[in-house]
């Protein structure tokens, strides 16, 4: 009996789809194909005992299959947590891998896409037989981040973080891209986690992060902490929204009332989880309203830039900030002053800025802002089309904080060899 090959389950009734995926599968194990409703799904399960069950996310967002497809997913989550389960979509649909991974599917493969689907079973298969800790390890795959908090919306924060984001994921690109044979060479969003870039986009208004690289909202912050005790790097790799270059992003979703959703502990653990997965992790707090979570954000991140500008409404939205900062034990210490649209000209200078505040001055970026909004309103990012602007030459000095070299020795042991020489470039 244990010699047996696997048993897989698909619900549908999609004959074709049926067809072409047990085709696939012959080498691994014997496909059953049935269509129950959701209420049956549970007993059908337990009399199969199949290895996996795969469902039918095909059809579209509103069409009825679409809808069983979430239910059934629902019915397994809640009486067989443990059971893997794969969706079946349109690699060109996100709205199909969306709607599998808020109903509780942790993989998602395309219906065409054979080498995937092998792949995505394969590791399943041996995750049964062998089972594995999903979830980073902090001492081996700690990586960097930087977290930028802004002293009130409108200092420049989110225009800061998209940059800074995509100027760290094309160094490593260029990085990676030396070393591969170019015939091999994959796309930048199809390699793993730990080669790309992360942009946790909780500034405010929301969603600027996306707008600026142009991404469609979908999978959001409180999608990934309501599925944080399934996370794993086939469900960020499919579900988060990414550009060409590889830089993932989750926002805030567009209804703020949904937030309530997502308890604080939650959602400094999930910040937690996605430094493990990237190679980086750049997170936009500008304008957010919410000081005890930005505290608990501060105490958990190595690396906090405090962005301001040289305007009085600037200066005194800086104190209230860092007087909450205080409030909740933020140590002062280990905080940064960036001053954002500086000129000299405009008053007060940046180091005596930081020591009015009693911080430390990381550096400044000069008032850029018709540079940057005409890139901006191209739909391109200032770093690509001008390398040689003053703010993007101010802003690769502050990219060499991150260096991981830069970090204390024990931080630095566990830092990836070619994170430090890229930012050193």
């Amino acid at each position: 009996m244990q010699n047996e090959p696997p048993r897989f389950l698909l619900c549908s009734d999609n004959q074709a789809l049926g067809a072409r995926l047990g085709a696939a599968l012959k080498p691994l194990g014997a496909m059953e194909q049935t269509s129950p409703r959701a209420e049956e799904i549970s007993a059908l399960f337990a009399q199969a005992c199949p290895a996996l069950v795969f469902l039918d996310f095909l059809e579209g967002e509103d069409q009825p299959q679409r809808e069983l497809a979430c239910q059934q997913a629902g019915e397994l989550e809640r009486h067989f947590p443990g059971i893997p389960t794969i969706a079946v979509g349109r690699i060109t649909d996100p709205t199909a891998a969306i709607s599998a991974f808020r109903s509780g599917v942790r993989d998602f493969v395309d219906h065409e896409n054979n080498a995937d689907l092998l792949e995505t079973v394969e590791r399943l298969l041996r995750q049964a037989a062998v089972p594995a800790v999903t979830a980073p390890n902090a001492k081996t795959s700690a990586r960097g981040g930087v977290l930028l908090l802004g002293a009130r919306a409108g200092m420049g924060v989110s225009t800061l973080a998209v940059q800074l984001a995509g100027m760290l994921q094309q160094r490593l690109n260029s990085r990676l891209d030396a070393g591969e044979d170019s015939k091999k060479r994959v796309p930048a969003h199809a390699r793993p986690l730990t080669e790309r870039v992360c942009l946790l986009d909780l500034g405010m208004p929301v969603g600027d992060g996306l707008l600026y690289l142009g991404i469609r909202h979908g999978f959001h912050f409180v999608d990934a902490v309501q599925n944080l005790r399934r996370l794993d790097d086939t469900l960020l790799s499919s579900a988060l929204p990414h550009d060409d270059d590889g830089i993932s992003v989750l926002a805030l979703p567009r209804s703020l009332d949904q937030v309530r959703d997502a308890s604080q502990t939650d959602s400094v653990a999930l910040f937690e989880r996605l430094h493990g997965y990237f190679a980086q992790l750049v997170t936009d707090t500008g304008g957010l309203a919410n000081p005890s979570f930005v505290a608990a954000l501060a105490q958990h991140n190595t690396h906090v830039w405090v962005v301001t500008d040289q305007s009085l409404s600037g200066l005194v939205s800086l104190a209230d900030l860092l007087h909450e900062l205080d409030e909740h034990k933020v140590d002062r210490a280990k905080l940064r002053l960036v001053v954002n649209r500086y000129d000299p000209r405009y008053g007060m200078h940046a180091g005596q800025i930081a020591e009015r505040f009693d911080l430390k001055l990381l550096g400044t970026l000069p008032d850029r802002s018709l540079s940057l909004h005409k890139y901006t309103n191209l739909g391109k990012l200032l770093f690509k089309e001008s390398p040689s602007d003053p703010y993007v030459k101010a802003l690769e000095v502050l990219a060499r904080e991150l260096d991981p070299e830069n970090q204390a020795p024990d931080r630095r042991r566990h830092a990836p060899q070619w994170l430090s020489a890229l930012l050193r470039r």
